[in-house]
């Protein structure tokens, strides 16, 4: 078995309950906790040293079967994973959307500024391909940078895949020979997600340089607007639809670089309104008018790719709504025998 190096893996579940093995990543093994340790018995002879190393706890294991439990695959690695045998590929649904913002929009000297250019991008990405070989066709398509398991959530119409027409809106809006769009900034995680669509872009005509940032720097920067001409930006939190909108959307939002008066008034109207129904249309209003106004570009709503072996009965994938991970970890168990 492959592990890339974002899988973090549980060696084989024992009565007392599954190990977790946070340095897989370094090691690209399967790994094990060891026993807990007392900080305060002077006695041990590893008690000095793991407390400032914390992975001298971890024990390396030379398991002759697959592991239990294997955490995000993409990718070559999840057509290698479903084709393992013993493992059982498990997909689950964190609130995770991915999206392209175009922060530049509300500058009226950038291409961004025209709503053509903005549709061109949407129509160029080809999801469907995207889908498949990166997350095995698994990912929903929803069209939306609001998790469809939201309170509120609208359902916008499925995406379009449209080279020709992309070409088209932007020979309409002045670019018949197309732009240069400067760097596409990712967290660099998903950089493998960036150079598809950047291969997109590029064939309607939208030049743009992949510019992969590590995790931490790429949201330093989003937040704080410093990031320019496009973004693959993606959030995880739960929340509801007014939630979402709030940070990424309307004016002051955490990582909204502008916004549109209109939609900003409808978020005072629904946050003030005690009716449920009416709250609903009004958030289902401001929804629409994100599509209409294509401030984004969404990709996809991620299935996080996860697996379990031969000798779990129940994995714990699933049980907790919206969780990416297993759990609660009480509940996972062994086959019996």
């Amino acid at each position: 078995m492959v592990y890339c190096n974002l899988t973090l893996t549980f060696a084989p579940l024992t009565a007392a309950g599954c190990f977790y093995s946070p340095a897989l990543a370094l090691s690209r093994s399967p790994l094990r906790r060891s026993p807990p340790l007392d900080r305060n018995d002077s006695s041990s002879p590893r008690s000095a040293s793991a407390a400032s190393d914390p992975f001298l706890e971890i024990e390396h294991l030379g398991l002759p079967t697959a592991p239990d439990i294997v955490y995000a695959i993409n990718g070559e690695l999840a057509k290698e994973l479903r084709n393992t045998p013993g493992l059982t590929l498990k997909p689950v649904y964190p609130p995770g959307p991915f999206w392209l913002y175009f922060p530049e929009q509300w500058d009226a000297k950038s291409p961004w500024h025209d709503e053509r250019v903005r549709r061109a991008a949407n129509l160029a990405i080809d999801r469907n391909t995207i889908n498949e070989a990166l997350t095995l066709g698994f990912s929903k398509l929803t069209n939306s940078i609001i998790p469809d398991m939201f309170e509120y959530a609208w359902k916008a119409p499925l995406p379009v895949f449209d080279a020709a027409m992309a070409k088209k809106l932007l020979a309409e809006a002045g670019h018949a020979n197309g732009f240069d769009a400067g760097n596409y900034y990712c967290d660099s995680s998903w950089a493998n997600l960036g150079e598809t669509v950047v291969d997109n872009l590029r064939a309607a005509g939208i030049r743009a340089k992949l510019r992969p940032l590590e995790r931490a720097a790429f949201f330093e920067a989003y937040g704080n607007k410093k990031l320019k001409n496009i973004i693959q930006g993606a959030s995880g939190a739960f929340g509801n639809a007014a939630t979402r909108l709030a940070a990424f959307v309307v004016k002051g939002g955490a990582y909204s670089y502008g916004s549109y008066p209109e939609i900003d008034d409808l978020f005072q109207q629904q946050a003030a309104e005690l009716d449920t129904k009416r709250r609903e249309a009004i958030l289902h209003k401001m929804q629409q008018l994100v599509h209409d106004k294509a401030i984004y570009a969404p990709i996809w709503q991620l299935a996080f790719m996860n697996a379990y072996g031969p000798r779990v009965g129940e994995s714990g994938f699933g049980l907790i709504p919206a969780f990416a991970y297993t759990g609660p970890y009480e509940d996972m168990t062994i086959k019996s025998g």
